[in-house]
């Protein structure tokens, strides 16, 4: 039985064989409207200092945010506090909060600069009676 060739097998395939079976894939294809923007290496690099400074500023004002919050969530978890426990909660904290608003405002001001000068890029590939 193993020597004999299966009966099914024919050189030819059928009509059954031919028809497509299971999910037809349609491409659907979407169009968008692109504007494209001449960028002067000045300008990428002004681009790229402000994201770095919106980065590095925010992340310092964070850690020292997070270093005065814990510096509070201990005092207020300890059941005994010492006098060093006490003047990091009372002047060091907030001191620690002052300079991250600071961190955060001039991370602000990096974002603002940086919103400023897409703007400006943008504004530069405008035609005359565009935008």
């Amino acid at each position: 039985m193993a020597d004999e060739p299966d009966a099914n097998i024919s050189a030819e395939p059928s009509a059954e064989q031919t028809t497509v079976r299971g999910a037809i894939a349609t491409s659907i294809y979407a169009s968008r409207k692109v504007m494209h923007h001449a960028v002067s290496e000045r300008e990428l690099r002004s681009v790229s200092l402000m994201n770095t400074g919106v980065t590095a500023f925010c992340s310092i004002a964070s850690f020292l945010f997070a270093i005065a919050l814990s510096i509070w969530i201990g005092v207020i978890i300890s059941d005994k506090v010492n006098d060093v426990g006490e003047m990091l909660a009372i002047v060091v904290a907030p001191i620690l909060v002052v300079l991250a608003l600071f961190f955060y405002a001039c991370g602000a001001r990096c974002w603002m600069a940086r919103e400023d000068e897409i703007e400006d890029i943008i504004g530069d590939g405008n035609i005359k009676g565009e935008g």
